[in-house]
C-alpha cells in the first residue's frame, strides 16, 4: 500500500520558512561585508537588522573533526563587478574574520533565527577578474568555546603591531609614517629625499595620497620597490604625483616565520608553528 502524507504537513513543508539562504559576513578593518545568497537583498533581522547584498558565491563541504586539525573552506564569490579587487587593494583580507550562516526565509525575526555553519580567519584571496577565491580556516570552531589562536599551521594568527605581536610597552614595530612628495614624481614612482631607510623596507607595504592632488588623495597602491629617496608601486595612481602632495606608508608582514625574523626582528613573538612534524 502506497505511503500517503497528511495534506497540513504538505502545506508546511511548503512553507516560505522551509526555504533557506546563506549569509556571509566578512569583517576587515574599517568595512564590514555582507552578502547574501538570496536573489534579493535582505535585512536580517527584519526589523532593525543589518543589509545582506544579493551576491553570487559558492563554498564546498564543511565538516567538523573532534581532533587537532585546523578544518577549513574555500570561498569563492563573483568578482565580475571588480568590488573585490578594489576591497582587496584598500584592505588586507588575511587574518581577518569571515562567518557563513544559514536562515531560513520565513523566520527572519530575530537574530537568535540564523544559524553559523562556519567561522574562521581568512588566507590571503585568490583574485582574477571573475572571481575572488579565499580560503578560510577554522580551530575547532563548532565546540563553541574560547580556544588558544596557536593552532597546527605555519601562519602566524597575530594582528600585525597588535599585543601579541609585540607584546607589552616596546616600541611599535608597524612604522608607518607621513611624508610629502618632492619633484620629479609621477603616478607610478614617488619621490622623497626624506625617505632614506634600506632598500625593501617597505616592501610589500602600502602607500597612501592623503592630500595635493585631488585625483589621488585616498587611493592605496602595494608597494614594489622602495629605495633610498623613491617608492614605486604595483598599479600607477589615477594622475602623477605632485611636488607637495603628501602620503602615509607604512609597511605589512606576510605572517610567516621567516617575515618574522628577517623583517622585523621579532621570532620570539611569532604566533604560529616554526615547524610541524611529520605523522609516523
Amino acid at each position: 500500500m502506497p505511503k500517503t502524507m497528511n495534506s497540513s504537513v504538505e502545506t508546511e513543508s511548503a512553507l516560505s520558512m522551509n526555504a533557506p539562504f546563506w549569509l556571509i559576513t566578512i569583517e576587515l578593518d574599517g568595512l564590514t561585508l555582507r552578502l547574501t545568497s538570496n536573489d534579493t537583498d535582505v535585512t536580517f533581522p527584519i526589523s532593525g537588522g543589518d543589509l545582506y547584498t544579493a551576491w553570487g558565491f559558492r563554498f564546498g563541504d564543511i565538516g567538523g573533526k573532534l581532533g587537532l586539525e585546523v578544518d577549513r573552506v574555500t570561498v569563492e564569490f563573483d568578482n565580475v563587478s571588480l568590488d573585490f579587487s578594489q576591497w582587496a587593494a584598500e584592505y588586507d583580507f588575511q587574518g581577518r574574520k569571515l562567518s557563513i550562516a544559514r536562515v531560513f526565509s520565513g523566520q527572519m525575526d530575530t537574530a537568535d533565527k540564523a544559524t553559523v555553519i562556519f567561522a574562521g580567519e581568512m588566507g590571503a584571496p585568490q583574485i582574477n577578474e571573475d572571481t575572488c577565491s579565499v580560503e578560510v580556516k577554522s580551530p575547532l570552531i563548532w565546540l563553541n568555546q574560547p580556544l588558544n589562536k596557536r593552532r597546527y599551521s605555519p601562519d602566524c594568527p597575530w594582528r600585525f603591531d597588535g599585543d601579541e605581536c609585540r607584546p607589552g610597552a616596546a616600541a611599535s614595530i608597524a612604522d608607518e609614517t607621513n611624508g610629502t612628495a618632492d619633484a620629479g614624481s609621477d603616478a607610478a614612482t614617488l619621490i622623497d629625499s626624506a625617505r632614506t631607510e634600506a632598500d625593501s623596507y617597505w616592501v610589500p607595504g602600502t602607500l597612501e595620497m592623503t592630500g595635493g592632488t585631488s585625483a589621488n588623495i585616498g587611493i592605496k597602491r602595494q608597494v614594489a620597490i622602495s629605495e633610498s629617496g623613491e617608492v614605486q608601486v604595483v598599479k600607477a595612481f589615477p594622475a602623477a604625483v605632485q611636488a607637495g602632495d603628501t602620503y602615509t606608508i607604512h609597511r605589512r608582514c606576510y605572517k610567516t616565520a621567516h617575515d618574522c625574523w628577517t623583517r622585523f626582528d621579532n621570532l620570539e613573538n611569532f604566533g604560529g608553528f616554526e615547524m610541524i612534524p611529520r605523522r609516523r
